[in-house]
């Protein structure tokens, strides 16, 4: 190989390194990363233990109806007018009259035929009864003739609810929302006299106040007799 052949080659390949330089630059200056868009579908934080952070358990019925608005249930019932009256006295439509419906017996307003589902039930319309209906009508009662898809809302049926109740059942009491219980280390409900009340200490010591020929005496089968 003479010296004009390795100089070609040698110039060849520097002109290719040269080439993918440029190329690596221009690259850099034409395109600028940037920071990246918003998460499709974010994934759930994993607590240190590895167990996935609890939900947060959704209000009960009594909770939502002692918190909702019967003024936005009227606007919520517009959804029903199409095939419901809830005046008093009202025309049966496509659905019954549902005037004092809630605490009334499935199925018994007069003048109109049931489904044979919801003839067949038995009991009476309590708000969980009808939250569940209104949530999924043919879900509750498969077979109902009700052709709604329902309101998935939970404060829209609650809204809904009560604003129902305004129509001949404004005196029925709702539904009480449950204490919560109590847990390790709380103190204890106060008594009737505002004193909190102490648990049992078995061993324990007489209070101060108690004069000391009072005190139990501990008998021969093991049973604490007081003195008179």
């Amino acid at each position: 190989m003479d010296s004009m052949q390795f100089n070609k080659i040698a110039g060849a390949v520097l002109l290719t390194v040269l080439i993918g330089f440029v190329i690596t630059e221009v690259s850099h200056i034409l395109v600028h990363p940037g920071s990246h868009g918003e998460v499709a579908y974010p994934v759930p934080e994993i607590a240190e233990d590895g167990a996935a952070p609890a939900e947060e358990e959704a209000p009960s019925l009594a909770v939502l109806l002692a918190n909702a608005d019967a003024s936005a249930g009227a606007s919520d019932f517009n959804k029903c007018k199409a095939c419901h009256t809830i005046e008093e006295g009202g025309p049966n439509k496509v659905g019954p009259n549902l005037f004092g419906v809630l605490h009334n017996d499935i199925a018994s307003h007069g003048g109109f035929a049931y489904s044979p589902v919801l003839s067949d039930m038995e009991g009476e319309w309590t708000f969980e009864k009808l939250d569940a209906f209104i949530a999924n009508p043919r879900g509750y009662a498969q077979g109902t003739k009700m052709a709604f898809a329902g309101i998935k809302d939970a404060e829209d049926r609650a809204d809904l609810l009560l604003y129902i109740r305004s129509f001949g059942d404004a005196d029925a009491a709702l539904p009480e929302p449950e204490a919560p219980a109590a847990t390790e280390g709380e103190a204890a409900p106060a008594s009737e006299d505002g004193d909190a009340r102490q648990p049992a200490n078995d061993g324990a010591a007489p209070a101060a106040d108690q004069p000391a020929d009072n005190a139990a005496e501990q008998t021969e089968n093991g049973e604490a007799a007081t003195s008179e």
